[in-house]
């Protein structure tokens, strides 16, 4: 779909369910020249586990609040990780399985990066570097690393206790900015864990904890309805997770693919 015919007016729904929080929101773009009009942005505040409900009913509230019919929909908004693998997959099937049924184009992006917009628009701070970090489980972190907005960015996982050397990295390239100036975004448990209270405890660094950012839910609809004006909308079924390291339930079933190509004894 790139490429793609874009038609005014529009109307956007999308969401996040990346994290232990869900995010939603409806957005309707009257022009191409005008701002686009937040109809709708709400927390879905529930349990991992219960990411789908959530979300399904989210929706249905939504598109009740604006007065809207599926069929309108221009395209589906949709975070596509890092993140928890089970909210991801929640999210994206939702959002495939929609686009599918009503012929309608999908808007990803990062759920990191949309942290990072949540802080930009909160902070003011539109050039200053920040780092935003996601826990990965099994002793590994997710990060996004951005020199500015707009600017240079990478996302990477990397095991906890390599993460200071990725940061020596990132500031002797000078991405990073200056060092009395660092900001992060990090998990709420980051005091938990010792190696990331002992990193990120010195006075250099300014954390921000990201349950604390209020703006995530209009962030995200800034961020789609940006890439989807920037022609980033693509077909449902050409949407993928970010899963920045293999999952354990794949690396599982490429041993079982393996050990039914390669049987023990031959033949």
């Amino acid at each position: 779909m790139p490429g793609r015919e874009i038609h005014y007016p529009a109307k956007i729904l999308g969401w996040d369910t990346s994290g232990r929080r869900g995010y939603l929101f409806a957005a309707e773009i009257p022009s191409e020249a005008e701002a686009p009009v937040i109809r709708s942005a709400q927390v879905l505040d529930v349990d991992q586990k219960q990411h789908s409900e959530g979300l399904l009913l989210g929706l249905s509230e939504a598109l009740e609040k604006c007065a809207w019919n599926i069929s309108e929909i221009s395209a589906w908004g949709v975070g596509v990780g890092p993140g928890s693998f089970t909210g991801i997959r929640i999210g994206l099937t939702t959002a495939r399985t929609l686009g599918q049924i009503q012929g309608t184009p999908l808007v990803p992006v990062s759920s990191l990066e949309i942290l990072e917009a949540a802080w930009r628009r909160s902070s003011g701070h539109s050039s200053l570097p920040i780092l935003v970090c996601s826990d990965a489980c099994m002793g590994e972190i997710y990060c996004r690393m951005s020199s500015s907005e707009g600017g240079t960015s990478s996302e990477l996982v990397t095991k906890i206790t390599s993460l200071q050397d990725h940061l020596q990295r990132w500031f002797e390239s000078g991405s990073g900015g200056p060092v009395s100036e660092c900001h992060a975004i990090l998990p709420d448990s980051w005091r938990s864990h010792p190696v990331l209270a002992d990193l990120f405890s010195s006075e250099q660094w300014q954390v921000i904890e990201g349950s604390s950012l209020q703006e995530i839910p209009t962030a995200l609809a800034q961020l789609v309805v940006r890439e989807w004006k920037g022609g980033a909308a693509v077909a449902a079924l050409d949407v993928h997770p970010v899963y920045l390291r293999v999952s354990d339930a794949e690396l599982h079933l490429r041993a079982r693919e393996n050990a039914l190509r390669n049987p023990i004894g031959g033949g």
